[in-house]
């Protein structure tokens, strides 16, 4: 992983924060997908952790900062009930979780390109997923700036259904 970098242009994070996985920093794959070393170790336990909340579902999940897309790919296949919808708002993360899943044969849907930190929730390619079952963050909130968070929650809160709060 490298250092935090800050947002400095377009397709840069407004929140000044992203861990980015890039070639030669991390294993990379010819066909774009960049391997995450603790993937292995973490993708059993969180499907194990997520299943009795998420195997009886239906509906999109919207994961934000899915970094290389390993667990995406790996949830699509764990949920097949459910879209997996990958999003980060760093292009080679979405390149990469595009070509995990078509790697893997997942149903994941396209990756998106979400910024937690700003108004995602109204945005018309979240917008145009419908109602979400479910929005899951699992590398976002311990490394970014509080705003992020706060982002994600405040989005989540908007465009999850109220049973699902």
């Amino acid at each position: 992983m490298t250092a935090p970098a800050q947002g400095s242009g377009a397709g840069e994070p407004s929140s000044g924060h992203s861990v980015r996985y890039r070639p030669g920093q991390v294993q990379a794959s010819p066909d774009g997908r960049l391997h995450s070393e603790v993937f292995a170790r973490n993708a059993p336990p969180l499907i194990a952790a997520l299943a009795p909340f998420l195997a009886w579902r239906s509906g999109a999940v919207l994961e934000i900062g899915c970094g290389t897309g390993q667990h995406a790919a790996a949830f699509a296949l764990a949920f097949p009930g459910l879209s997996w919808v990958p999003s980060d708002h760093d292009g080679m993360h979405r390149d990469s979780a595009a070509a995990w899943a078509a790697h893997l044969r997942a149903p994941a849907h396209s990756p998106l390109d979400i910024d937690a930190a700003t108004d995602w929730a109204d945005q018309a390619q979240v917008t145009a997923l419908g109602p979400l079952t479910g929005v899951y963050a699992g590398n976002i909130t311990h490394i970014a700036p509080f705003r992020v968070t706060e982002g994600l929650i405040a989005g989540a809160g908007r465009r999850l259904p109220r049973a699902a709060c």
